[in-house]
């Protein structure tokens, strides 16, 4: 079980006081450059690239001790407004960053299976499992049905051999 990544959002106070007290600074060097920032790449907000980041370190972690050769993600849809530019751009930072956290993870080699969340409910019901809303129970059906049943689906496992949290 994996705790979710918090000292992104001071890091990058942090770093913006950091560069305004540069840039007030009264020195003769020229200022920085506004347009060589991004270098080619979509702006994916630090708190995205942490929470997704962390999803990929995971996965490298274990292909390097285990031989992974699939990866099977409960893909996230977001509903968009129509003819509203911003909101459809920003809306989620899930949606934001999917597609990169999904190129990366192809990119590492592996076999990336994408699922819907109504069929991730149809898998434990053709399982057997039943998930508890209570997230603050430390127990496999608060916590794993959802990825265990995603990823018997994949390797053709009968039933669940262990029911313990490992921390």
């Amino acid at each position: 079980m994996i705790e979710a990544v918090t000292w992104v959002k001071d890091a990058v106070e942090t770093r913006m006081t950091m560069r305004r007290a540069r840039r007030s600074r009264n020195c003769w060097r020229r200022p920085a450059r506004f347009d060589n920032r991004l270098h080619g790449r979509k702006f994916l907000p630090p708190s995205t690239i942490a929470r997704l980041g962390q999803v990929l370190r995971i996965i490298r972690g274990l292909n390097g001790i285990l031989p992974i050769t699939d990866v099977v993600i409960e893909d996230v849809k977001a509903s968009t407004k129509r003819h509203a530019r911003r909101w459809n751009v920003n809306f989620s930072p899930l949606e934001v960053g999917k597609c990169w956290c999904y190129q990366e993870i192809r990119d590492i080699g592996l076999r990336l299976h994408l699922k819907h969340g109504f069929e991730t409910a149809e898998l434990r019901e053709e399982y057997g499992l039943k998930k508890t809303s209570s997230k603050s129970k430390n127990s496999f059906d608060s916590h794993c049905v959802d990825s265990w049943v995603l990823a018997a689906d994949i390797i053709g496992a009968k039933s669940p051999t262990d029911k313990m949290l490992h921390y």
